[in-house]
């Protein structure tokens, strides 16, 4: 037994056990998003979020890091004008929505900032029209041979976007692929087990489950969570996997 598991069971065992306190593992995998980016990868040199919001992702990767080049997608006019005012020299900001084919398509405002849709519309709030641009496309205009980590979190347009990046992902362009799914079939989110079979569809395999949250009405069921896609082939870059 290592020295370190060893003195993690004594403290869990005795020291802490009179507190109701326990250590767990800061090497677990499944439990930091970044941590485990760099497990897997190292320090990637692109990411690109996609449904960047006001930059919450950016501010976690950029920290994480620094130096990555970040591409953002935010099609909402206000969030992408906030998103820029604050990390635009962090990342390369785009107001442009993402999907299966270029033009324009209008998205529909929801009740919160994170809820705003190409698909949902029930809350009869307004909208605004975007221009959608596709991952393959982008990224063959831009010159991005690779991405190492891809955030999708769009609100039930996820097939689209995935659609729109086939080329990226039949072959094996991009390492990580980390999408919002929820575990009801019929409910709000993109089921996780459909879209987990289109992902090894295209060669790629779930790896964790991030940011679990359960329903909201407190019901002990799991709702919707970011879910960890790797592409065939990927290993860790550390041998170190305790869990």
């Amino acid at each position: 037994m290592k020295i370190k598991s060893l003195l993690k069971r004594v403290a869990n065992g005795w020291i802490l056990k009179p507190f109701k306190l326990r250590i767990y593992s800061t090497e677990a995998f499944g439990r930091d998003l970044e941590q485990d980016i760099t497990r897997l990868l190292g320090s990637p040199a692109v990411m690109f979020d996609v449904g960047a919001n006001v930059g919450q992702t950016v501010k976690a990767w950029s920290q994480a890091f620094p130096g990555a080049t970040i591409h953002s997608f935010e099609p909402v006019k206000r969030l992408y004008d906030s998103l820029v005012a604050v990390y635009g020299q962090r990342a390369v900001c785009n107001q442009l929505g993402v999907g299966s084919e270029a033009g324009t398509i209008r998205i529909n405002y929801g009740k919160h900032d994170v809820s705003h849709s190409f698909v949902h519309d029930d809350e009869g709030r307004g909208g605004e029209e975007v221009e959608v641009i596709t991952l393959d496309g982008y990224c063959h205009e831009h010159g991005i041979d690779h991405i190492g980590v891809l955030k999708v979190d769009v609100e039930g347009f996820e097939y689209e976007v995935v659609k729109g990046a086939e080329s990226l992902l039949r072959n094996h362009r991009v390492d990580l692929v980390l999408v919002e799914l929820g575990m009801d079939p019929d409910g709000y989110y993109v089921f996780y087990p459909r879209f987990a079979e289109r992902m090894r569809n295209l060669g790629y395999h779930t790896l964790g489950f991030y940011d679990q949250t359960s329903e909201w009405d407190g019901s002990a069921r799991l709702l919707f969570c970011n879910v960890l896609f790797a592409r065939d082939g990927l290993k860790f870059t550390s041998s170190n996997q305790s869990q």
